[in-house]
């Protein structure tokens, strides 16, 4: 069985395309040659869940992020905290700390140079303000 890591990289994908082309993503993965089924299908949830729940997820960005509008963020750092964000507060099976850490790893292998750094201090804060993790002492 493949990882949902590959899963969440097609969805970061998805959302990046669904931004640059006015929100069109029909037949995205169809188009994906090594897709895996189960990839395919936790993708596709993710992709629903986020895109369903969008206004709140980044309202959920915006109140924990200084200094940053999310429509000002990059793209890439900017869809890989909405993929956070939903597996943090949106799904009970993904641990908050496997849902952070994925997000930072894609961050690492798309983004900026501080987008790791970036990408954790705001999950870390969505997680804590939402009571997922413990407040720091």
């Amino acid at each position: 069985m493949i990882s949902r890591s590959d899963s969440r990289d097609n969805t970061l994908r998805m959302l990046y395309s669904r931004e640059i082309t006015d929100g069109r993503t029909d037949g995205f993965l169809s188009h994906q040659p090594s897709v895996d089924e189960d990839i395919d299908m936790y993708a596709k949830s993710l992709f629903e869940g986020i895109t369903d729940n969008l206004d709140e997820i980044d309202k959920k960005i915006q109140d924990c992020s200084s200094h940053w509008k999310v429509y000002r963020m990059s793209l890439v750092d900017r869809n890989i905290l909405r993929i956070g964000c939903y597996e943090t507060l949106y799904l009970d099976d993904v641990p908050v700390i496997a849902a952070i850490n994925e997000a930072v790893n894609l961050a690492k292998k798309y983004g900026g140079e501080e987008s790791g750094a970036f990408v954790n201090g705001i999950l870390d804060h969505i997680a804590r303000q939402a009571g997922k993790l413990p407040d720091k002492d």
